[in-house]
């Protein structure tokens, strides 16, 4: 799975504006102190306010024949830029995924960044 593209917005959607210390890049995650994951809305140079959403569903594309539970826990593989089920060496917990999925690699499946 690759870069979180936002899927679904309202109840349990949470946006938080403010700047990063290093540049973005829409729809890669990023780690907010004191907050956690969160997804760039926008492109933006360090220092630059940006909107960013920490809960929501998202849409994740496989890059791999993976069996994704209902409920099992998402890592960002900031080196890969993937999202995966185990624990990367460069990178973080995200979400938990909405629902079971059983993608062939290219699959565009919806996953949820509820914590």
């Amino acid at each position: 799975m690759a870069d979180l593209e936002e899927r679904q917005t309202g109840e349990g959607s949470e946006v938080i504006d403010r700047a990063h210390g290093a540049c973005v890049t829409a729809g890669t995650p990023v780690i907010i102190a004191g907050i956690g994951a969160a997804v760039p809305q926008l492109s933006a140079s360090s220092g630059v306010n940006v909107a960013y959403r920490s809960k929501g569903r998202y849409r994740a594309t496989s890059t791999t024949a993976v069996t994704v539970a209902q409920c099992d826990a998402l890592y960002y593989d900031s080196a890969a830029g993937t999202v995966q089920k185990t624990v990367p060496a460069a990178g973080f917990f995200i979400g938990v995924a909405a629902e079971a999925v059983f993608p062939a690699a290219g699959d565009v499946k919806d996953q949820s960044l509820a914590r």
